[in-house]
Order: C-alpha cells, then sequence, then structure tokens
C-alpha cells in the first residue's frame, strides 16, 4: 500500500507549546471515563456478527447487551472505501477524484453513526460522559475504550459521533466537535495499568524499512526525530556527522530494517520510545492474511519479510526491556481484518505484550499526517506532557489542517495502559527533563564562547553571536515547575541558570575587544542576573524551611540555596545574615552526620564554601557573632576531609566544588569586577587593604588542593 501523498510541500515543522500555554496544561484536570466492552470465550475465533452479544459496561451503572449490525464480510468492505481504495487510482484535480473523496467523507459519516449507534446503546457511558463533561474544571475527557474480543478491535471507535444523552455538539464527531474536549484511547483486557516507569530521558530507536522498492518517507523522519531530540543535544561539531555522533546518546537509526536486527538493538540498548516507519503488508503465508509490517528479511537484503506484531514484541523486549511508547507510522497497523487466527492488528499486538502506550493508524496514513506525528509526540511527550493530552491536541490539528485531502484524525488510534501514578511521573519527568535542556544549552553556548574567544566574534550580546540561545534558554526556565514536589528544585535551578548568565556576561565583558561602553552593558547585564540568581535561591531557601501542609515535595539540601543566597549577598553587598549562615551550618552538619556518602560529600562541599564566605565580611558584628575561630584554618580542615572522603566515591563533588571555589577568585571577587559594581552604586562589605586579596588567595589555594587530589 502506497503512502497517499508522496512527499508535497508542507508547512514549516509544527512548534511545541510556549512555555505559558504547557504550564497551563500541567494543571489540566484529566477526567477518565471507562467503557468496558466484553464477550464469553477467548479473544479471536469470532467473526462480527449481529448475532454475537456483547456486554457493555460503564461505571457502577447496569450491565448493558451491547450488539454490533454487520456481518464481518460487510464490515470489511465498508472499511475499503476509507483506505482510499478508490481515490488512489485517480488524476488528482479531476471530477472523479471530487466523487471519490465525496463517497469517502459519506462513507465515514456513516460508518460513524453506525459505531455510535453500538456505543450509544450502553447508558451508563452517556451518563459517565456527560458528567466528566459537566464537572467544573474538567479540561479533557478520557474515554478508554477496554475490549476483550479481538473482532471489536476492527471498529474504528474514532469516528464515533456525539448521540442524544452525551456531551458535544449535534452531528459531530464526538473527538473534534467544539463543545467537550474528549480523547477516546483503548486498551486490551488483561495489559495492566501497573506502576510502569515512565521515561525520564528520550531514548528512541528508529526502526525503518523499504524492502522490494517500497518507498516511505525516512530522511524527513529522521529530520523530524533530530529536531525534537536536538534540545538534549549539547556542544557539537558544525557538520552533519557531528550532529549524528551527538545525537546517538538519544536516537539510534535502523534504516533499512530486520527483525535481527531490532532485536541485537534491544538487547544492547534500553529505548524508551520506538518509532516505526514502514509499510502494512498482508502476509499471504500465514492463516488467514493477516497485516504485518514489511522488514527486511536480513541485514543487508532487499528482500522482503511480513513480520507479524506478536514477533516483534517479542524482539523489541529482547534484552528484558520494555519501552515506554511504540509510534507506528504505517498504513494498516491498527487495521483488523482477520479474528480467527491472530486475532489482532499489529499495534493490538504489540500492546497486548505489555507496551504501555502504542500510537498507530487504522487507515492509511498521509505523509503530512506522519510528520505531524512525529513532531508533536516526540517534542511534547519526552517534555512530561500527558500522553491524553499530547494525541487529543494531535488529533485536532490533523483534523484542522489536512481533513479536506485525509482523514488522518481518525486513523490515529491509540492503545493506552498508562500507569497509575502518572501524574506524579510526569511532574518529575517535566522537571528532569527541564533540566537536561537547560544543560545541553548551557553547554552549546559555552563551546560556543570558547571558540569565539579564539577568533575574536564573540559579539556584544554576552552568547556568542546567538541571541536565540537566551531565548531557549528563558523558554525552558518558564517551563520548570513553580508547583508541585518540584517547585524547589526548580527554583534552586533558576537561580543556578542566572548566575551561569551572569558569568558568561561578565566573562565576555572582560575581553579586550569590547569598547568601554559594551563592557559596562555586559557587566550591567551581568549585575542584573546576579540579583536574579540571589533571588531565586533565597525563595528556594525559604520554601525548604517554611513548613508545609503538603508531603509532596521532593526535599532539597537546606544549605544549598542558603549559602548561595549568601555568596550573592556578599556580592551584592548587603549585610550578612547569621541567621541564614548559622541554618546552612546545622543542615550542613546534619548531613555530614548522618548522610550517605554521596550526601556527606556534597555536605563537605558545602562547609568549604560556609568558612570561605566568612571572609567576605571580615569585620562584621554579625560575623563576629557566630564565633567561627579562624576560619580560613577550618576551610582548609573541610577541604581536606571533603577530598578524603569523595576521592574515590564522589569524584564530581571535588570537579564542582573546585569550579565554585574558581568563580571567587576569577569573577566574584575580582578587583575589576568589583570597581565595575562600585561604579554602577553596589559597595561591598570589604573596606580595608587586602580584604579582596585574602578572599582571592584562600579560594585560589583550596581550588589548587583540590586540583591536586
Amino acid at each position: 500500500m502506497p503512502w497517499t501523498s508522496s512527499a508535497p510541500s508542507r508547512p514549516s515543522p509544527s512548534s511545541p507549546p510556549d512555555a505559558t500555554e504547557v504550564l497551563a496544561m500541567h494543571d489540566h484536570d484529566i477526567a477518565t471515563v471507562t467503557l468496558e466492552l466484553l464477550r464469553l470465550g477467548p479473544p479471536h475465533n469470532h467473526l462480527l456478527s449481529p448475532l454475537t452479544r456483547y456486554i457493555g459496561v460503564c461505571g457502577h451503572h447496569r450491565v448493558e447487551e451491547v450488539g454490533v449490525p454487520w456481518e464481518h464480510r460487510h464490515f470489511t468492505h465498508s472499511l475499503s472505501t476509507l483506505r482510499y481504495t478508490e481515490i488512489s487510482s485517480v488524476a488528482e484535480g479531476t471530477a472523479e477524484a471530487a466523487a471519490a473523496t465525496r463517497k469517502r467523507l459519506t462513507s465515514l459519516e456513516r460508518l460513524g453513526e453506525e459505531i455510535t449507534s453500538v456505543v450509544s446503546s450502553v447508558e451508563g457511558l452517556k451518563h459517565q460522559l456527560s458528567a466528566a463533561a459537566a464537572h467544573e474544571g474538567t479540561d479533557l475527557v478520557h474515554l478508554e475504550i477496554l475490549l476483550s474480543a479481538s473482532e471489536l478491535a476492527m471498529l474504528p471507535f474514532e469516528i464515533t459521533r456525539t448521540f442524544p444523552g452525551g456531551p458535544g455538539a449535534d452531528a459531530e464527531f464526538l473527538v473534534i466537535q467544539p463543545v467537550a474536549d474528549i480523547e477516546i484511547t483503548r486498551r486490551v483486557r488483561g495489559v495492566a495499568t501497573a506502576a510502569v516507569p515512565w521515561p525520564e530521558r528520550p531514548k528512541v530507536l528508529f526502526i525503518a524499512a523499504q524492502p522490494e522498492g517500497m518507498d516511505v518517507p525516512r530522511d524527513a523522519h529522521i529530520q523530524a526525530l533530530l529536531e525534537a531530540i536536538n534540545p538534549y543535544i549539547g556542544a557539537h561539531a558544525d557538520s552533519p556527522e557531528g550532529l549524528f555522533a551527538a545525537a546517538e546518546n538519544y536516537l539510534t537509526i535502523l534504516p533499512a530494517a530486520s527483525v535481527d536486527e531490532i532485536q541485537r538493538a534491544c538487547e544492547a540498548e534500553r529505548y524508551s520510545y520506538v518509532h516505526i516507519l514502514a509499510h502494512g503488508y498482508q502476509d499471504d503465508q500465514a492463516p488467514g492474511n493477516p497485516f504485518g509490517l514489511a522488514l527486511h528479511a536480513g541485514p543487508g537484503l532487499d528482500t522482503l519479510e511480513v513480520v507479524s506484531g506478536s514477533r516483534l514484541a517479542a524482539a523489541l523486549r529482547a534484552g528484558g526491556h520494555t519501552p515506554a511508547v511504540i509510534t507506528v507510522a504505517a498504513c494498516d497497523s491498527g487495521n483488523v481484518t482477520e479474528v480467527i487466527h491472530t486475532g489482532a492488528s499489529l499495534a493490538h499486538a504489540l500492546h497486548n505484550s505489555g507496551i504501555p502506550l502504542v500510537v498507530a493508524s487504522q487507515f492509511p496514513l498521509s505523509f503530512e499526517g506522519s510528520i505531524e506525528m512525529v513532531e508533536q509526540i516526540y517534542q511534547r511527550l519526552p517534555r512530561g506532557e500527558d500522553p491524553r493530552l499530547v494525541l487529543h491536541d494531535l488529533r485536532r490539528r490533523l483534523y484542522a489542517r489536512y481533513a479536506a485531502r485525509t482523514h488522518d484524525w481518525a486513523s490515529l488510534v491509540a492503545y493506552a495502559a498508562l500507569p497509575v501514578d502518572l501524574d506524579n511521573q510526569l511532574r518529575r519527568v517535566h522537571y528532569q527533563s527541564a533540566r537536561r535542556r537547560l544543560d545541553a544549552t548551557m553547554e552549546r553556548i559555552d563551546a560556543r564562547l570558547d571558540v569565539a574567544g579564539l577568533d575574536g566574534s564573540g559579539g556584544s550580546d554576552g552568547l556568542g553571536g546567538d541571541a536565540g540561545a537566551l531565548a531557549a534558554i528563558e523558554d525552558t526556565l518558564a517551563w520548570l515547575p513553580s508547583t508541585g514536589e518540584w517547585r524547589i528544585e526548580s527554583e534552586g535551578l533558576r537561580g543556578s541558570v542566572r548566575k551561569r548568565l551572569a558569568q558568561i556576561y561578565h566573562a565576555q565583558g572582560a575581553r579586550p575587544e569590547h569598547g568601554e561602553d559594551a563592557r559596562r552593558e555586559l557587566w550591567g547585564q551581568s549585575l542584573a542576573l546576579l540579583r536574579q540568581a540571589r533571588d531565586h535561591y533565597r525563595a528556594a531557601a525559604r520554601a525548604s524551611l517554611v513548613h508545609r501542609d503538603d508531603s509532596l515535595v521532593q526535599q532539597t539540601a537546606v544549605q544549598w540555596p542558603l549559602i548561595q543566597t549568601l555568596c550573592l549577598d556578599a556580592v551584592l553587598g548587603e549585610p550578612f545574615d547569621q541567621h541564614s549562615w548559622a541554618a546552612a551550618l546545622l543542615s550542613t552538619q546534619v548531613d555530614i552526620d548522618g548522610g550517605s556518602d554521596e550526601t556527606r560529600a556534597w555536605a563537605l562541599s558545602s562547609l568549604v564554601e560556609l568558612y570561605l564566605l566568612l571572609l567576605a565580611w571580615p569585620r562584621s558584628a554579625s560575623a563576629e557573632a557566630v564565633r567561627v575561630d579562624d576560619p580560613e584554618a577550618r576551610a582548609r580542615e573541610a577541604c581536606g576531609d571533603l577530598i578524603e572522603h569523595a576521592r574515590g566515591r564522589v569524584p564530581l563533588a571535588l570537579k564542582l566544588t573546585r569550579k565554585q571555589l574558581d568563580r571567587y577568585s576569577t569573577w566574584l571577587w575580582a578587583p575589576e569586577f568589583i570597581a565595575a559594581q562600585s561604579s554602577a552604586g553596589v559597595q561591598r562589605r570589604l573596606q580595608e587593604p587586602g580584604d579582596i586579596e585574602a578572599l582571592q588567595a584562600l579560594a585560589r589555594e583550596l581550588s589548587t588542593q583540590l586540583a591536586t587530589a
């Protein structure tokens, strides 16, 4: 079956919602309504027939008897029109093509009405859907259809129309009508919604196959996947080879895949996402001629092998790990025509093997639709968005953009057995994803500035001539959660990023190629960013100390935001806060005495900085009030303890502590930076000659001690 469009021009790749829109999405209330359609006996060995009786169950309402109006043969014939069989044989723009389109749309509406007669015969569904849609605060109603009979998987439930007693506008398709947001997914009975770990890091296996001259838009899908994972990729060589090499941590490509290669790849790596691009193909050798996937018969072979869903599932789970998400851009991947023997479509079989989320197509998917699916799913799911919202938005986008030529919106089918704690897991993914994107962006900026420093082309924007990098950082910072259990970590991370940006602007301003005006502007931006960083750290510190009624808070080390607040208070000329210093010391000592090896290492790192900071207020009465004899000796002692404990156990603590100490000596207490602050009206508390040099010297000494460890 060819793709319904070869590769026409299309709009520029869609972008995920901006940070403001997506932050609102995380506050969405999704109400789930489950409709169970059950039949006695095994899932296979039954054809569709008006004589077969099913049981319909929805909520606590009474059990209903359900039947279908079709004989199996007649139903499969009804589906054929929706597979573009007539349109593909006529020239575009002709009267015949227009007639075929009208027939397709008429068939879609008629079949939708017939599907609706089946679904709406369950009275409990009407009550449950209406109540869920009417509930204040409900933003999406998730209709989960749970099936025990394989023949019912043939039914395109996604084209169900609105019905009397249910929500929505009259005479509209349920999933795209404008009154109520409703999304439909399926679940095979027996596939449990267990505590599946939702992936925190995108690790994608791309499976492409075009044996015996079959054509698929492989390069376009590779490009869409690269665009989706690009925010997570750090510094790399500015070439296609460099990009692909850097992308290997997130994307593996099998360009001419066989089932053997898939199995070997899954034995070697744990993939969280699998994207499949191939043709659905009827297997003439298997009983009943079921649809499978047209793969290559072996590595380097162009001959075709039809692989069933169960074989593909076994290959994907060869390493003992189950991917969380599989997307199948293959026409007929959701098509069930034979239920006597295998009893399932490719997507149905993959889900039945335990894959939590399988997104596929039950009718041929257009080129544009397949790219849209990749962009939306692979840009948004790794960011921690709810898959039900993503699917609903995708379906509506497909309808709005392409419904005049295709019914991709109706073709989209999702089998979902989502973890029961999905909301909690998505909040974690939301935070971790933003953190990874920030790390990657900062790494790219650092690399760009290193190059700019060599050739003198840094520019005056502070970011090596790439103002777009700052926009990316701001978008990601806005994405960080401001509520929930990750809010304290997020606030501290905002402070860290602002401080890092301040350091970049300072370093740019210090370059000799900049004139006095540019230097003053860059250092002014650096100072403003330091104030913002201090405010973020202070907010994180206060949130760490305040009593919370909710227990769902990811606890961060209290001393970390307190110490960073103290550090930037010193830089910005604020008085010494003895209470914050004492609270940080107490938190640090508790972690040293009772924490794990890693916790103790980071606490010792904090202790080094705590004693160093006392030199920032050398003659303050408050500093004397903390009664620390010889803070320089205490800092050296803490540094020695850190080296002894962390060397061989937590080497990262040594590296990052040294990096922080270098900030003191080369930036935060650099005489030229203090002079620039003074000209801007910011006066340090270091008044006597030698104060600055004493703090710088100790920071250098401790950094050298760590470097030689």
